[in-house]
């Protein structure tokens, strides 16, 4: 590897030692923690997260990212900067990122990391289609978490060659997972946030179905949520639940190491590739998730997959078809899979790889940061 500029990885990212909110905060981090391993400089500049409401919230995020525009006006020239993008509404504040960093004379790796940058861009107003196409425009490398957003980029940004970088884990820290004689029942798990267009309430109503049954399944949640729907949950079809509130990493995966299946019915409409799947994955918890987002294409086991507006008998009837005859295959399976396609290792490599095209590139023939013609919605 030849040496590279300073790396500015600007986006969502967890604070060291601190429950990550979310998978792009969780992956971030495991993103720099990865990079300075392989000997790269890495500056962690991440975006606000305020945990005030209302009119409070509106100025603590037009502070946080005032507080960033001026720590990239230092950026210095011919420096990488790698914007992990969460576009929708957040595209406003991005694109004056990318203007400033171009200014600055960087190379820009612009990151789509999420799954709803298609539905948002079909959604939105015409100003929005052009402010996404010149953020896309401005970068250098531009880097999708899925396959099936490559075909949505290639049409918005004619001519623009577009790499799949998914999400990552540290795989060669865990240990397999191993054979070992199975209880009477399952645990069932989900790791996330707790709101509603994530389906932890199909997850409560399946296992309410599968005890009445006679499977006496234990269920735990982690994550966060708005306390009133939490609350409600927990005394409702989530009474015998383990609510375990926000955890670490290491946490997680120790969760995710001894449950047996992770359920994750998600209809959410910015879902991409999970964090919380692909832990579950290479920690030989086997995933029961709707075929939503890019969960197909992570998972690439049929059986696993629910529709996207899976019920609660969807889910129990899969739970009951797979336990425990298929279990011990299943976790293997996707253990293996992990391993070979979302390790931190590989994926950093390849990383590393777009990192030394964007800094041979040329800054002065770098694309414009105009809006450029329209190419239709």
């Amino acid at each position: 590897m030849t040496t590279l500029p300073r790396i500015h990885l600007c986006g969502p990212i967890a604070q060291r030692g601190e429950p990550a909110r979310g998978g792009y905060q969780a992956c971030n981090r495991r993103t720099i923690e990865g990079l300075a391993r392989a000997g790269c400089e890495v500056v962690a500049l991440p975006y606000p997260h305020p945990h005030v409401r209302g009119w409070r919230k509106l100025g603590a995020y037009a502070a946080g990212f005032l507080r960033l525009y001026l720590r990239l006006l230092a950026l210095p020239r011919g420096s990488i900067f790698h914007l992990t993008a969460l576009a929708c509404h957040f595209v406003w504040n991005e694109w004056p990122l990318l203007r400033i960093a171009r200014l600055r004379g960087c190379r820009i790796v612009y990151d789509l990391r999420a799954g709803a940058g298609q539905s948002q861009y079909a959604r939105r107003g015409a100003a929005y289609r052009l402010a996404f196409r010149a953020c896309l425009r401005a970068a250098d490398e531009l880097l999708v978490e899925g396959e099936a957003l490559v075909p949505f980029i290639e049409r918005v940004a004619p001519g623009r060659h577009v790499t799949v970088l998914p999400n990552h884990l540290d795989t060669d820290a865990l240990p397999r997972r191993e054979a070992a004689p199975l209880p009477d029942a399952p645990l069932l798990a989900y790791v996330g946030r707790i709101v509603p267009e994530k389906g932890v309430e199909v997850l409560l109503e399946a296992a309410a179905r599968l005890r009445e049954r006679g499977l006496g399944v234990d269920v735990c949640i982690a994550g966060d949520g708005a306390a009133p729907y939490v609350q409600r949950l927990a005394t409702t079809t989530g009474r015998g639940a383990r609510w375990l509130g926000p955890l670490s990493s290491a946490a997680v995966l120790a969760l995710l190491r001894r449950a047996h299946f992770f359920v994750f019915a998600t209809r959410h409409d910015g879902e991409g590739q999970s964090n919380a799947l692909t832990e579950a994955m290479a920690c030989g918890c086997v995933p029961i998730a709707t075929r939503h987002g890019f969960n197909e294409a992570v998972l690439g086991e049929p059986e696993l997959l629910a529709p996207c507006d899976a019920t609660p008998e969807d889910i129990a009837a899969r739970v009951e078809r797979l336990w425990p005859a298929r279990f011990a295959e299943l976790s293997q399976r996707v253990q293996s899979r992990a391993r070979e396609r979302f390790s931190t290792r590989a994926v950093v490599a390849r990383l590393l790889e777009i990192y030394e095209r964007a800094a041979a590139s040329d800054v002065s023939r770098s694309p414009s940061l105009a809006a450029g013609p329209r190419h239709g919605p």
